[in-house]
């Protein structure tokens, strides 16, 4: 990537944390809007006032509540990257050697499925191109989505 490596915010977006460490850095950011916290409650009173059963109401609040605690985690450890995408330590964990990576950004769905690399519609994800790719981030705000990219661009720009 060449260019001078892009700062983070010493202001970072609500939502969204960077702590560098001796290998690399610790970037995180929450799934989580007003509109999951208003589909959250609308879900629960929903449940109660309809007399949804245990399982359909349970299902609908699992639906909506689950991005009110879920997170993407960027770790940069030396040469080991791991991205990780859940709600506690449940989630899927992708990993990747740092030295291969060659670029990040932001692509629309239509443009990663014109270039062979699957999605095909709904909301922007980040994407690092290495020895393959990795997609991720599509229910991140865009703030959040870029802060994150910053993040990797800066490390990858050796700042």
């Amino acid at each position: 990537m060449g260019g001078a490596p892009v700062p983070i915010p010493l202001d970072p977006p609500n939502g969204t944390s960077y702590t560098p460490t001796a290998g690399g850095f610790i970037a995180t950011a929450s799934f989580r809007t007003r509109f999951h916290l208003v589909a959250a409650a609308i879900s629960v009173i929903a449940t109660i006032a309809l007399g949804f059963p245990m399982v359909e109401g349970m299902l609908l609040l699992i639906f909506w509540a689950a991005p009110l605690i879920g997170y993407i985690r960027l770790k940069r450890d030396g040469d080991d990257f791991e991205i990780f995408t859940g709600a506690g330590p449940i989630g899927i964990r992708r990993r990747c050697c740092w030295s291969k990576l060659r670029d990040s950004h932001v692509a629309a769905p239509s443009w990663i499925q014109r270039f062979g690399a699957g999605g095909g519609g709904g909301p922007p994800l980040m994407v690092l191109d290495g020895t393959r790719w990795i997609k991720f981030g599509g229910l991140l705000p865009e703030e959040r989505r870029y802060f994150l990219l910053r993040a990797i661009r800066n490390s990858l720009d050796g700042g």
